[in-house]
């Protein structure tokens, strides 16, 4: 099998140096890691898109352990148990074989199905076929210098981007990575301590540009290789979660510097190796494995694909059948909906949306981006800078302040106060000096906390979390009232909201409840940059019952009842509750529908509660005593898996909800809300394809890889993080920085619970239109094209046609 992996050149780059050629290249391949504080899934393939899965698989193969396809013993259970059939491998062939993923070579015959069963309980191969100097040499002398230089680098990293955590600041922060590291590294010892001989004085005659030190690192390796793309990827991925780290902070403009930096300092570490252990044995060693093509593995590949795309194939199968002769066009409504709630499209809102269409027929949801059209920062009150609370492929235009409910000075000076003192008390409890007095005296006091958050738990209050209000007339932020119709059009029109409106129409964000979780962004709204749709729920029920604003939209044709009253709320997926916010805001003429909705809230939620229990390993079905459960899971901070997340994921339906809601979709499907026959234009649509999914192809994707390969692109388990300042987690005391979900997210300790699938889209609207619509947005397209997601319109004898 043949698979091209080289990427095309540009004019431009065929005028630069091939090894700067090769870094950019090998750069470009590496995806941001977002921080923390506002951690979203990320495509770990984002910049490779532009070529088809088969291609990249065939590049991760030869740069990583195990590749970037889940080991054939996941394979054997699914053959075993006959999910996976005969039939479907002989059409996963023919697949392969008719979108141009799969190419013979001259005398190569296509898979047997016996080939393909004797590959299934053959072993896994054991290493990369590409390796960096530092592992060739530990397979040759049985040593650890990959390990040791890994350690090295990931202790100058988490110094040189501390962002205050520590009490002594590293001294060449001020300067570029590379620039920095020069210094440090010509009077460091540790690396001679090591072994590494006159390693001082090798890095003293480097460059002090970084391109112009990967020139010089790769003409004193004089590796006789014509392209490096692959070799430098592999020198990058033996630290990818720095190499990330430094890509989002490039892209987020914190800072200059990105792989290209972390790649000269990987390379002086490899090349001074090189020159110490250099025998032509160990050249050759290396260079077979760069150059020499492994038909043996190329065949592995082959049939490794073969049997991912059944994979594939079955899984499309299972929802073209649930979703089979539901795409005719839903009846003009009759009558008002008592309520319209409108959630994220987050996986986690199908449960509890089917479980209030079950329990009140009377009440519509619709599912939008949770972010509720509202591209903002949010400046938490008491802050100098915004946090993103919308999608992360979005720069948002404006601010918006959080504002006390009381006396803005008064409770300014509290939260200045606060922080204060707690630096105080910080720099007394860390400082060398002072830290074991204080473990003496104050140590015990310490005694009530741990016993109380060990014991003693309580739910959360999400009404006291949102106490602080949302302030369009800030002084210094806010989204100027002229603009503010125009984001009220844009949730009008994706929800098609008109003269019919409900009475109620209530913004319901969501967020997750769980303590002691580095990870705790992951569970929040990845549509509001990793936090929860709190805030933004509140700004855009702010905007939609604005006058000036309602008569803006009548003005455009968009009049909405008078009697409609938008309100924000949450839902919790930890816990699965919805609380509606700001009760004594809520007018009288309004109160008595609004207690019957929490009514019939209360009571969808304790089925949607009980529904869910049994994966959380809840035994219990009393509601009551399964919402304690839910609630105390919250509060325990020894909980490794407070919920599933998006877990599960793997459907992306865009229609109305009632071509699909008398389907159980197990909570794996994201439900935009859409209806084509108002859309003439194609304008809602072509917004839904370059937006939303997109965005849920990074979280499929970033669930998949995940899955298929935890060891390389997940972060392991989460009993063994630490937390390295405010960038990811190190499992143990260091290596490198994990990129990846936890295992606790998507193994239940005996089996996955993700299934590494690729994401399948079903718009409900005819083929030409969303073919027109897809190729307006070219990222889409290229997802599309390149197989990194299917897509399906709806067709007229009731199915769905692959596009």
């Amino acid at each position: 099998m043949t698979v091209q992996t080289k990427s095309p050149q540009t004019a431009a780059q065929a005028t630069t140096s091939k090894w700067i050629t090769a870094a950019q290249t090998a750069a470009n391949r590496i995806p941001p890691l977002w921080p923390l504080k506002h951690f979203v899934a990320v495509n770990p393939f984002l910049n490779m898109t532009g070529e088809s899965f088969a291609q990249v698989a065939a590049r991760m193969a030869k740069a990583v352990p195990g590749g970037m396809l889940i080991n054939r013993s996941f394979f054997r259970g699914k053959y075993v148990d006959g999910q996976i059939t005969e039939a479907s491998l002989e059409q996963a062939i023919a697949a392969l074989e008719s979108t141009g993923q799969l190419v013979l070579d001259e005398g190569d015959t296509a898979p047997t199905l016996h080939e393909l069963e004797a590959w299934l309980y053959s072993a896994e191969p054991t290493s990369p076929h590409i390796g960096t100097f530092a592992d060739t040499i530990d397979r040759i002398h049985q040593s650890r210098w990959a390990a040791t230089i890994t350690e090295e680098i990931s202790r100058w990293m988490g110094a040189y981007l501390d962002e205050g955590q520590a009490i002594w600041t590293q001294p060449w922060q001020g300067q570029s990575l590379f620039s920095a590291w020069l210094e440090a590294a010509s009077i460091d010892r540790n690396a001679e301590l090591a072994g590494l001989h006159h390693f001082r004085k090798f890095v003293q005659a480097l460059p002090q540009d970084p391109l112009a030190a990967i020139e010089k690192l790769a003409d004193l390796a004089d590796t006789k290789v014509e392209g490096a793309e692959d070799w430098f990827h592999r020198e990058l991925l033996s630290v990818g979660g720095w190499a990330s780290c430094l890509e989002y902070r490039k892209r987020e403009g914190i800072s200059q510097d990105g792989a290209i930096a972390l790649l000269a300092i990987r390379l002086a570490y490899d090349v001074a190796l090189l020159q110490q252990f250099d025998t032509p044995t160990l050249r050759a060693y290396w260079r077979k494995q760069v150059l020499v093509r492994d038909a043996q593995a190329d065949r592995r590949l082959l049939l490794h694909l073969v049997w991912q795309e059944a994979l594939e194939l079955t899984h499309a199968d299972s929802l073209l059948a649930t979703l089979k002769s539901t795409t005719e066009t839903p009846a003009a409504p009759t009558t008002r909906a008592s309520a319209q709630l409108v959630f994220c499209i987050d996986v986690r809102s199908e449960p509890m949306r089917r479980a209030i269409e079950k329990h009140d027929s009377t009440i519509e949801t619709m599912g939008y981006a949770g972010f509720f059209g509202m591209p903002i920062a949010k400046r938490a009150f008491g802050s100098q800078h915004g946090t993103t609370h919308c999608p992360v492929i979005v720069q948002p235009p404006y601010e918006v302040c959080e504002a006390p409910a009381d006396n803005e000075q008064t409770e300014l000076e509290k939260v200045h106060n606060k922080r204060s003192l707690g630096g105080v008390f910080k720099s007394f409890k860390d400082s060398a000096v002072s830290c074991f007095s204080f473990v003496e005296a104050g140590g015990l006091n310490y005694s009530w906390p741990l016993l109380r958050d060990g014991f003693l738990r309580k739910a959360p209050n999400h009404h006291s979390d949102l106490a602080p209000r949302t302030d369009l007339q800030h002084e210094s932020c806010g989204i100027p009232q002229a603009d503010q119709p125009e984001l009220a059009k844009g949730l009008v029109r994706a929800l098609n909201l008109d003269a019919h409106s409900a009475r109620l129409v209530v913004l319901c964000g969501h967020g997750a409840s769980t303590k002691n979780n580095p990870y705790d962004s992951g569970l929040q709204c990845g549509a509001c940059g990793g936090h929860s749709g709190d805030f933004n729920a509140k700004l855009a029920a702010q905007i939609m019952n604005d006058p000036a604003v309602r008569e803006s939209l009548a003005a455009d044709g968009m009049a909405l009842p008078e009697d409609t009253l938008f309100l924000a709320g949450r839902h919790d997926t930890t816990t699965d509750t919805i609380t509606l916010f700001d009760p004594d805001q809520i007018p009288a003429s309004h109160r008595d529908d609004v207690a019957r909705l929490e009514q019939s809230l209360a009571t969808a939620c304790n089925h949607a509660q009980v529904a869910r229990a049994p994966q959380l390993g809840i035994t219990e079905t009393d509601p009551a005593k399964v919402a304690a459960a839910l609630a105390e899971r919250t509060d325990d901070w020894s909980q490794v898996r407070p919920e599933w997340g998006l877990a599960g994921n793997g459907a992306f339906i865009i229609a109305h909800r009632d071509t699909n809601k008398h389907h159980d979709l197990g909570g794996r499907a994201f439900l935009h809300h859409y209806e084509s026959e108002n859309d003439p234009q194609g304008a809602v649509l072509q917004a839904i394809l370059g937006g939303p999914m997109v965005v849920g192809s990074w979280i499929n994707l970033q669930y998949y890889a995940s899955t298929a390969n935890h060891q390389v692109f997940g972060s392991g388990n989460k009993v063994l993080h630490n937390v390295n300042g405010t960038h990811g987690v190190q499992l143990g005391n260091g290596g490198d920085l994990k990129s990846g979900l936890p295992l606790q997210s998507i193994h239940d300790g005996t089996n996955w619970v993700h299934e590494p699938v690729t994401l399948k889209v079903f718009v409900d609207a005819p083929a030409d239109k969303v073919r027109a619509a897809l190729d307006s947005q070219p990222t889409a397209k290229e997802l599309v094209d390149n197989h990194w997601l299917r897509l399906y319109a709806a067709d007229l004898e009731g199915g769905w046609t692959q596009l």
